[in-house]
């Protein structure tokens, strides 16, 4: 059954009347897990509409029709239902259904791999609990299951010396260079920056010393594999940094928050256009910027985090 083109109300018409059955009434192996699928499409469709508590219930209704031996013989459709559910859960800040699916996924994934994304959901349900320095140790293992150092803070020699190597590659590149980067398809790349966003967020008012090392691994992954959809938060942590460190590293700073806000201009760089908006403004263009300037500009994060789902910077 082939979806593309079909007119979203009729779609979801459709699978919400198949739904309406339920998986008690089709016996048939292939039909239910035609049906599992349909229900992950609708809500990935309903996701891109905003309707976060609707991509939940489709989700939902996707994981009953799969089999009792679901997480042998329909894995990746499992995985793919169960994370999911998780992120549509936890966008609408339903913690026991977040830590539901995350221990159904956990308790049957193959690889650590399959198991990050619920994890990094399980992270975000404890900052919105408010459980800051929890949610920063989760964040830091999740890196580092990733293969990755812990965040070193600024005055390090080591730190300064990558500082200054990754300082006189980006005075060589030109805006456009960097605004024209191909978007990488690594998904652990994505992934990674994914965590790393909320990390430099979050250390910005636990542990603002180590936002430097933070950012700097940011910009030098996307230099070095391409543009993600957080990369926008990448050059606006580091031109904080460069803007806190004053002097001459004000102007580069500057200049890489304006990058920021035209990345995010890409579509795949919406999810975070709320979070970076508020961010660039706070910690970067003020020093360039006069106040009065920016009023616009947060109306459109406004907008834009309401429809992503980022209620925090909306």
């Amino acid at each position: 059954f082939d979806t593309v083109g079909y007119d979203n109300d009729l779609f979801f018409v459709a699978i919400s009347q198949i739904n309406q059955g339920g998986p008690g009434v089709v016996s048939d192996p292939g039909k239910r897990k035609m049906i599992s699928e349909l229900n992950l499409k609708a809500g990935e469709r309903a996701i891109a509409l905003s309707d976060f508590n609707a991509a939940l219930k489709l989700f939902e209704h996707g994981i009953s029709y799969l089999l009792d031996d679901a997480w042998t013989t329909q894995y990746h459709l499992a995985i793919d239902l169960f994370d999911k559910a998780a992120e549509a859960a936890c966008i609408i800040n339903n913690g026991r259904a977040v830590t539901f699916y995350t221990n159904e996924l956990i308790k049957h994934a193959r690889c650590s791999d399959d198991k990050l994304n619920c994890l990094y959901s399980s992270t975000r349900v404890l900052l919105q609990a408010n459980l800051l320095h929890e949610a920063k140790e989760s964040m830091l293992n999740l890196i580092q299951q990733c293969g990755e150092r812990l965040p070193q803070p600024m005055v390090n020699k080591e730190l300064d010396d990558k500082m200054g190597v990754m300082n006189d590659t980006l005075r060589i590149m030109s805006d456009e260079s960097i605004l024209n980067m191909e978007e990488t398809k690594n998904g652990k790349i994505v992934f990674l920056q994914k965590v790393y966003a909320e990390l430099a967020n979050l250390l910005l008012y636990l542990e603002p010393s180590r936002v430097g090392a933070v950012s700097l691994r940011m910009v030098d992954l996307t230099l070095r594999l391409g543009l993600t959809r957080a990369s926008p938060l990448a050059f606006i942590f580091y031109g904080a940094t460069l803007v806190s460190m004053g002097n001459e590293h004000v102007s580069e700073g500057c200049r890489l928050g304006r990058i920021a806000l035209r990345l995010l201009e890409k579509s795949y760089c919406s999810t975070y256009k709320a979070s970076a908006i508020c961010v660039v403004y706070f910690t970067v263009l003020w020093a360039s910027d006069p106040l009065q300037s920016i009023a616009e500009a947060h109306m459109l994060g406004h907008r834009a985090g309401m429809q992503s789902g980022d209620f925090l910077y909306s």
